[in-house]
């Protein structure tokens, strides 16, 4: 008697014999071909691996990948299988025909990116209102055909939960038809067009909405939205407010946290590339909107660290549970957990001096879920003395914002940084390869490894000095305040002398430790 595997197992040796083991994103071609004239049931796993989140790399890959799905003559219902597509790496080509076949084709897509600027025409868009009404997550950029006012009515997609707009040549009467039920989130991104009046608007009749975000949106980021979001607060249940934009100033925040009602709580509050000043991270203990989470650069100040001191001390005062703190030069984050820096004691979280006795730190590249380990930076040290250390920073390829840091204490517990990028010899940072994670998290990355420097006289005495100087015994620095710092000239420079941004050169830059 013949004794079968369930079809569970049976789908997941399929799916792990189909990806390749070096190039998790490419696929072990002569074993799909095997898996594909087994029977039927095994040509669906196939299927459901390859087409489910397929991955368009190039123009041709494209054309290849239309004809496939919308061919009249194929075996299996191809176009069925797909569930999210990304149209971004082939939008300057014209891809309108091909896209308004593909999504015809393609009824159980559920996650849609068009890239910006999109060469997609206004019928186009329309078209996946109709065709596409599982959408649950779309993102639109501008229209290269449309660069005026667009109208387009998106009340056929019933389900959609997630939008993000950027530069979208939309009338304000376009954005009401999202449907209401299910919307729980909003990114405007460069919508200079509308106004605070006209998001009041929008956001009371979509009642559902938990999470907004605005970056750089002129004609919102003006003092009258602090207002708005004030009153947002009493008639919606929103959890996550993000604003971005030099026009983010103390003014336009003013409303925001003092017209609400006091111990007012708000569980992730993110302002990045903003304009707001040191006085307003003193005064957040004293507002009555009290964020969880926060997630704070200040690029236009510089932090002292009296006064940083000053501001930290206001917030645990609060008792705020901080999972993270990183400050640089014009840069403070209180964050989530994206970076360890401090474990704040509020009698519910571990105390870091007892579980971080032996630590180390790897330095790291890839996705969330397939992290790559490139070095290892640190071995063995100790949340009680250890305040600083000082690490060199290697020559990467490429020079992009897809690195960070890992660490790993005796007891197996994980943390991580928020990723940077380490710039190259003439201050070039290149765009991360990826805009979001494999899980649909807006969190860019790639895949980057450490390459041996150029040859170059007058720098790599600097970096021989800097190398000599890296053991943890010489470089344990108790007061430091600085976690990520970074200096061109002299690794030793005040923190007024550092970059403002979280690039990191191929040179020595400092990570510490904040214990409390």
């Amino acid at each position: 008697m013949t004794c079968k595997l369930p079809l569970d197992l049976q789908q997941v040796i399929c799916k792990y014999a189909i990806l390749d083991r070096k190039n998790r994103y490419e696929y072990n071609s002569l074993f799909v071909k095997t898996a594909l004239t087994v029977n039927k049931t095994w040509a669906y796993f196939v299927c459901r691996v390859i087409y489910r989140h397929y991955r368009i790399k190039s123009y041709l890959a494209f054309i290849g990948f239309v004809k496939t799905i919308t061919s009249l003559q194929s075996l299996l219902p191809y176009g069925l299988f797909v569930r999210s597509i990304d149209l971004t790496p082939v939008n300057k080509y014209g891809i309108d025909m091909r896209a308004h076949r593909l999504f015809r084709c393609c009824p159980n897509i559920v996650e849609m990116t068009l890239g910006h600027p999109t060469t997609l025409k206004s019928e186009t868009i329309r078209e996946i209102t109709k065709y596409n009404t599982r959408l649950h997550t779309l993102s639109m950029g501008g229209i290269e055909s449309f660069p005026f006012m667009l109208e387009c009515d998106f009340s056929g997609m019933k389900r959609l939960e997630h939008v993000t707009l950027k530069t979208t040549p939309l009338l304000s009467s376009s954005l009401m038809t999202l449907p209401a039920k299910h919307l729980q989130s909003i990114r405007l991104i460069q919508m200079d067009a509308i106004t605070p009046d006209e998001l009041l608007t929008f956001c009371q009749s979509h009642i559902s909405i938990h999470a907004i975000a605005i970056s750089n949106c002129r004609g919102l980021l003006v003092p009258a939205l602090g207002t708005v979001l004030a009153r947002l607060m009493h008639s919606l249940e929103l959890t996550t407010i993000e604003l971005e934009g030099s026009h983010v100033t103390d003014a336009v925040l003013c409303d925001l946290f003092s017209q609400v009602p006091k111990d007012t709580q708000l569980e992730h509050f993110k302002l990045t590339n903003t304009h707001i000043t040191s006085q307003f991270i003193l005064d957040l203990p004293k507002q009555h909107l009290q964020p969880y989470h926060y997630y704070i650069p200040l690029y236009m100040v510089i932090w002292h660290q009296a006064t940083q001191n000053q501001a930290l001390s206001g917030l645990r005062a609060k008792n705020t549970k901080l999972f993270g703190v990183i400050s640089h030069l014009c840069f403070i984050a209180i964050s989530h957990a994206n970076f360890v820096g401090c474990l704040v004691d509020d009698k519910q979280q571990p105390d870091m001096r007892k579980t971080w006795t032996s630590f180390n730190i790897d330095f790291m590249t890839g996705d969330n879920r397939d992290q790559k380990f490139l070095k290892r930076v640190a071995k063995g040290l100790n949340a009680n003395n250890t305040t600083s250390f000082k690490w060199t920073a290697p020559n990467v390829e490429p020079y992009a914002p897809i690195y960070f840091f890992k660490f790993t204490n005796d007891n197996g517990e994980l943390n991580w940084t928020t990723r940077f990028g380490i710039a190259g010899p003439h201050g070039e940072l290149e765009k991360p390869t990826f805009s979001k994670q494999l899980d649909g998290d807006m969190i860019p990355w790639g895949i980057g490894k450490i390459v041996e420097p150029k040859t170059n006289h007058s720098t790599s005495p600097t970096v021989t000095s800097a190398v000599e100087k890296t053991t943890p015994e010489r470089n344990v620095e108790k007061n430091a305040a600085i976690p990520i710092a970074v200096s061109r000239e002299d690794t030793s420079s005040a923190p007024e002398q550092l970059p403002s941004l979280l690039f990191i050169s191929c040179f020595a830059f400092y990570l510490t430790f904040l214990l409390i």
